[in-house]
């Protein structure tokens, strides 16, 4: 039997629910921390996580078996409700529905980063 090699990169982007710039400066390592454990739990590699005040990206590789619509429903709805439940952040967060999802060339993976960045 060939052997076969395969590498998917996503970046995907999310909004939070009506574009409140609630995810200020002193939040973000909240939220990135909350995001990326959901992430791992789904077994993605994270090659780069960054939030704006409205919005998130992140990039990354997975190699499991769930499709992408299970993935992001897990990160934004467990990322949500732990961030809630405990209270890190003063106002509730809840993300809008959907997402936007690329693939990207691994020969492109750095000009990605750097319009992430």
């Amino acid at each position: 039997m060939a052997i076969t090699n395969s590498r998917l990169i996503y970046h995907g982007i999310w909004q939070v629910k009506n574009g409140l710039p609630i995810i200020t400066s002193q939040y973000v390592y909240s939220v990135e921390m909350a995001i990326t454990q959901q992430f791992i739990e789904m077994g993605c590699h994270i090659h780069l996580l960054k939030c704006h005040v409205d919005h998130v990206h992140v990039l990354f590789e997975y190699y499991g078996d769930a499709g992408l619509p299970s993935i992001f429903k897990q990160v934004k709805g467990a990322s949500s409700y732990y961030l809630n439940s405990d209270r890190l952040i003063p106002e509730s967060i809840y993300w809008e529905k959907g997402y936007d999802c690329y693939t990207v060339s691994p020969n492109k993976l750095n000009e990605v980063i750097a319009y992430i960045n």
